[in-house]
């Protein structure tokens, strides 16, 4: 590993790797009821996180909201990105093209395509709202595509995610730091 690892991402690690094969084993269904109640607890215990979530939506609503709505609304940011992060859990090794039949509805995809039948590439610019991982292996369906993200917190989860995005949803990875060349050659 490239850099030193602090014993609690040690703790998460070991932690980590039987709940994952836990998790392969259930219904999405049941692993995303147990993402949400993960969630909760997180929102609980990981006062620093909570805190960095109600700051942020302090300063993208300063107006309109109060605190009380503000708390409920963070406490539904980690619900809802527990119960993505264990669906994608479930997940693998499901493959891209059943990853995708997840997806209820969409719009919008004929411009991706209308865009790509010029010959040229295109961008997709989209926030971390609802389930991305579920986005890039449903769009992965539509037409080769490659994707920014930034290297983990540790190295060990780093790759487990890269290895996800790119084997199950078959979404080529470009690590921030290379994007400018990866972002063109993948245009190309």
């Amino acid at each position: 590993m490239g850099h030193k690892v602090k014993p609690k991402h040690h703790l998460i690690y070991f932690l980590a790797r039987p709940l994952m094969a836990f998790l392969g084993l259930l219904p999405s269904s049941w692993a995303a009821s147990l993402g949400r109640l993960f969630g909760a607890l997180v929102f609980v215990l990981a006062g620093r996180e909570r805190e960095k979530t109600l700051a942020t939506l302090r300063t993208a609503f300063p107006q309109g909201m109060t605190e009380a709505q503000r708390a409920d609304l963070a406490r539904a940011v980690w619900v809802r990105l527990g119960q993505n992060l264990f669906e994608i859990v479930s997940w693998r090794g499901w493959g891209r093209e059943r990853i995708a039949s997840q997806v209820a509805r969409s719009r919008g995809v004929e411009h991706l395509q209308k865009a790509l039948s010029e010959g040229k590439g295109a961008l997709v610019v989209t926030g971390h709202l609802g389930n991305w991982e579920l986005l890039g292996g449903y769009l992965s369906t539509v037409h080769p595509i490659s994707a920014v993200a930034q290297n983990l917190y540790d190295e060990r989860f780093d790759r487990l995610v890269t290895d996800f995005r790119e084997k199950d949803l078959q979404v080529a990875m470009i690590k921030r730091g290379l994007a400018l060349r990866g972002i063109l050659t993948a245009l190309k």
